[in-house]
Formats: structure tokens, sequence, C-alpha cells
């Protein structure tokens, strides 16, 4: 299996958990990455797919956050 293949997945699962939050629910997570997959589901969920793709190995922290139907991530640094 790709090494990254289990946070790529894990990272998906969590986009969908405040993207579907009500005003009423917790809505911001963080979440630690081994890879720049911020950038990689950016494309994933994107329209504007590059011809090639590299990614890099680098720790990453996202803040996700999400309210009926909205999504937003941000890098944020470790604290």
């Amino acid at each position: 299996m790709l090494p990254y293949l289990k946070q790529f997945v894990t990272l998906e699962w969590h986009l969908g958990r405040p993207a579907l939050a009500t005003d009423d629910a917790s809505n911001t997570l963080r979440i630690h990455l081994d890879w720049s997959l911020d950038e990689l589901i950016g494309v994933y969920l994107g329209d504007n797919a590059p011809d090639t793709f590299e990614l890099r190995q680098e720790d990453v922290w996202l803040e996700i956050r999400g309210s009926r139907g909205t999504l937003t991530l941000t890098r944020v640094r470790r604290r």
C-alpha cells in the first residue's frame, strides 16, 4: 500500500464531517498529515487537474472548518 493512501482516505472522511455539521454541532477539527495531502485533496475535489502533480513528504497541520455544505482547509502552525 502506498504510504500516504491511508492518510488520504482519513482526510477525505474527516472532510465530510464538518461539511455536514449544523450550527449546533462542532464544525472545526485539526489533523496532522505526513504528506502534502491538502494540495492533493484540492486537486481531487477541484475542477482543474494539472498535467502532473508532485506529492511531497512534509509535516502538515490542517484546520478544517465547515457548516451546511461549506468547507475550508487552512494550514496552521503546530502549537
